[in-house]
């Protein structure tokens, strides 16, 4: 289950700098004609480098990014609040397309530049704390949180809090911040997959269950908290209740190497043998760096007799 940890950082950024709201199927021609008609406005430049970031057209969403600070460069200069404030969006979603690339270093100029725009806007503050963290200074990090926590009870903020307890080992003290997470955004499936993670790891099995129950009726595109509720129906002893939990992530992601992996397992313990082999041997394809399937299929071969 750690994968979820790792997808959740590294797309955490891009969640808090893009306005969802603003984009939909066909944003990236809408966009593009409202700015040849009215190239003299701002927000249309900052919706289409987020509608390019969500299709993960990076360099498109930088192109877009470096043009509209051209564009709007004196009126940034000087101190119109309407453009200082687009100024901060823009700083932002620089920083979260740095930060997907890998390049924490600009991620954190551009973020910088954000927080001296608007020292006092939550979300600056805790996309800010979000670059301490992946830079691994905890202590600044937190510094920021607790500024963006003092402007507003933001939601982002706790998750983000969370998970730099769960870093320093606080896990009752992440488990207490993920769940103010989703109490003030309760539709958030991300938060209560996390929150059932804690919970999990914690002794809390049951609360974890109902966590990750909430998150699939929330959505049934997260291949996560199925794989989640696979994992602990197995470890009850509930076989065909596992199976159906990772065959319904593998609906979503035929190549989660977690629900494959855990699949193949239930599979095997039941006995079919031969579909559990092909199951290993995709996890293996997709993962080879990993080193669960290997140890489960040889693990087969053992119960088989083969080794």
């Amino acid at each position: 289950m750690r994968h979820i940890f790792i997808l959740i950082s590294v797309l955490c950024l891009l969640i808090l700098t893009i306005n969802r709201n603003n984009l939909w199927q066909d944003d990236l021609k809408m966009w593009e004609d409202v700015i040849k008609k009215s190239p003299g406005k701002v927000r249309p430049y900052i919706n289409l480098a987020g509608a390019y970031l969500m299709k993960n057209r990076l360099d498109d969403a930088l192109s877009v990014l470096f043009k509209s600070t051209e564009v709007f460069r004196d009126e940034i200069m000087e101190g119109n609040i309407h453009y200082l404030m687009a100024a901060v969006e823009i700083f932002l979603n620089f920083a979260a397309v740095y930060g997907i690339k890998g390049d924490m270093d600009r991620a954190m100029e551009f973020l910088q530049k954000a927080y001296e725009t608007n020292p006092q806007s939550p979300k600056v503050n805790y996309a800010l704390a979000y670059g301490f963290m992946e830079k691994g200074d905890l202590r600044k990090a937190e510094e920021f949180l607790k500024n963006a926590l003092s402007l507003a009870e933001e939601p982002k903020a706790y998750f983000l809090y969370g998970e730099l307890c769960e870093r320093q080992g606080r896990l009752e003290e992440a488990i207490r911040y993920f769940k103010r997470a989703t109490e003030l955004e309760p539709e958030n499936s991300s938060y209560l997959t996390r929150l059932g993670y804690l919970l999990k790891i914690t002794g809390k099995p049951d609360e974890a269950e109902r966590a990750w129950l909430r998150a699939i009726r929330l959505t049934d595109k997260e291949p996560e908290p199925y794989v989640n509720l696979g994992s602990l129906m197995y470890e009850r002893g509930f076989l065909k209740s596992a199976y159906q939990y990772y065959k319904k992530a593998l609906e979503i992601d035929p190549n989660n190497y977690e629900a494959l992996v855990g699949a193949a397992n239930v599979i095997d313990d039941l006995g079919n043998f031969a579909l559990a082999r092909e199951m290993y041997e995709k996890a293996i394809k997709v993962a080879p760096e990993r080193k669960e399937a290997y140890i489960e299929y040889e693990r087969s071969l053992k119960r088989q007799g083969k080794r």
